[in-house]
C-alpha cells in the first residue's frame, strides 16, 4: 500500500473514535472467530488506548475465543504502573473481557533476550499470524518500541523475527517490542492518533521516506500491511 492510499477517519472527537474503532475491531474479530474458531488481538500500550479499550471491553464478542497479545512491553513486573500488562489488564480484562486469554511478554527471571525467544514461541503457538492489531504513534515518529536513530532498530525493521529487544529514549529504557516482520503478518492494522501534535507527526512521517529518522513510516510504506489511520481532532 502507498502511504498516499492509507484510509484515513477523522472524528471530532475521542468519544467517538473510541466507538467507532472498538465496533470495528469486535467485527474484524468476530469474523476471524466465525472463520478460523479462534482470534488474535495484539494492543499496544500507554494511556490513549485506555478509554477505546474500556469501550472494546463491552462489545459483543466471544471473548473465550480470543486470544491478546502485547505489541510491546518495558521491561518491568505486571505489578507496575508503567506496565503494559497491567493496563491491559485493568482497561480491557477487568471490564468485561475477562474470558480472553492473555499472553504477556514479561518473563520474571529471564534476561531480555532469553524472554524475546520465549515470547517468540508463545506468538508462533497462540498468536501468531494476528488478525488484529492496534498501533499507536509517539511524537518522535516511533511505533510500537521501534525507536529513531537507534543500532537496534535496522534489525528489528528486517529480521524474520518477531520479537525482540529494544531501548527507548526515556526509562524505563529496556523494551520488547514486536518487529516489522511480525507486525505486517496482521489481516486488520489500525493506527490510532489523537490530537493535533500528533497529526502534525503523522503527516511528516507521511511525506518522507527516512525509516530511521521516524520508524512509523516503515508501516505507512509496507506494501503487505492493511493499514487504517483512525485520527480524533481534539485530545483526551
Amino acid at each position: 500500500m502507498k502511504s498516499s492510499d492509507i484510509p484515513l477517519h477523522r472524528f471530532e472527537s475521542p468519544r467517538q473514535l473510541h466507538e467507532t474503532l472498538a465496533d470495528r475491531v469486535a467485527r474484524d474479530l468476530n469474523r476471524a472467530i466465525i472463520d478460523k474458531g479462534r482470534a488474535s488481538l495484539m494492543l499496544s500500550g500507554g494511556n490513549t488506548p485506555r478509554p477505546f479499550l474500556r469501550r472494546l471491553a463491552r462489545c459483543d464478542i466471544d471473548w473465550r475465543a480470543v486470544d491478546i497479545g502485547l505489541v510491546d512491553e518495558r521491561w518491568v513486573p505486571p505489578v507496575s504502573a508503567q506496565s503494559n500488562e497491567a493496563m491491559v489488564r485493568s482497561e480491557l480484562l477487568a471490564n468485561g473481557a475477562e474470558a480472553a486469554a492473555f499472553r504477556g511478554m514479561y518473563r520474571e527471571g529471564l534476561t531480555p533476550d532469553k524472554s524475546a525467544a520465549d515470547v517468540e514461541n508463545t506468538l508462533r503457538r497462540f498468536l501468531y499470524p494476528f488478525d488484529v492489531v492496534i498501533l499507536g504513534m509517539g511524537g518522535d515518529g516511533h511505533t510500537a518500541s521501534l525507536f529513531p536513530h537507534r543500532p537496534e532498530l535496522k534489525s528489528l525493521l528486517e529480521t524474520t523475527a518477531l520479537c525482540g529487544v529494544s531501548e527507548a529514549p526515556a526509562e524505563p529504557r529496556i523494551r520488547l517490542t514486536l518487529t516489522l516482520h511480525a507486525i505486517a503478518s496482521c489481516t486488520h492494522c489500525y493506527l490510532h492518533i489523537e490530537g493535533a501534535k500528533k497529526f502534525r507527526v503523522y503527516e511528516t512521517a507521511l511525506e518522507g521516506d527516512d525509516t530511521e529518522a521516524m520508524p512509523v513510516r516503515a508501516l505507512l510504506r509496507h506494501p503487505k500491511i492493511a493499514l487504517e489511520t483512525y485520527f480524533a481532532q481534539e485530545e483526551t
